[in-house]
């Protein structure tokens, strides 16, 4: 699998110091994200779904601008009007197929887990979508 890195890895890690810029390529062996043929972190590592999303389609730098809009348009210090944050995550867990993007060991929160990091852009843009429409109160 091919990924991408969202934003400026730098930072020590399984194979030492390093600092990757934003948009570098990196392949994976197995479930290890590998830089320069060495190590860097398992593909469900936290440090993973911080810094890369998948490049597989070779629509990484998309998929990073659609995964930040969400997490912006999700997260609790970005959202001004608390009840449309409620409103929000009660709409994506009311959605079976958004799911899939949960960790499923954790029952009373919500963490976006691997495959939110490598889901289609089609997935994405309906996410983006359906949270449009709750912000615009239209639910």
């Amino acid at each position: 699998m091919k990924y991408i890195t969202r934003k400026r890895y730098k930072k020590k890690c399984i194979q030492g110091e390093v600092n990757i810029p934003f948009g570098t390529e990196i392949d994976s062996k197995g479930n290890m994200l590998i830089y320069n043929e060495k190590p860097l972190c398992f593909d469900t590592s936290q440090d993973a779904f911080d810094y890369f999303v998948s490049n597989e389609d070779n629509q990484g730098l998309k998929r990073i601008e659609l995964i930040n809009w969400i997490l912006d348009h999700t997260s609790f210090d970005k959202i001004k009007n608390k009840d449309r944050y409620e409103e929000i995550w009660e709409m994506i867990w009311s959605k079976k197929k958004y799911h899939k993007f949960k960790r499923e060991d954790n029952n009373d929160r919500w963490l976006w887990y691997k495959d939110f990091y490598l889901a289609s852009i089609d997935d994405l843009e309906q996410l983006i979508n359906d949270i449009k429409i709750v912000e615009q109160g239209d639910c």
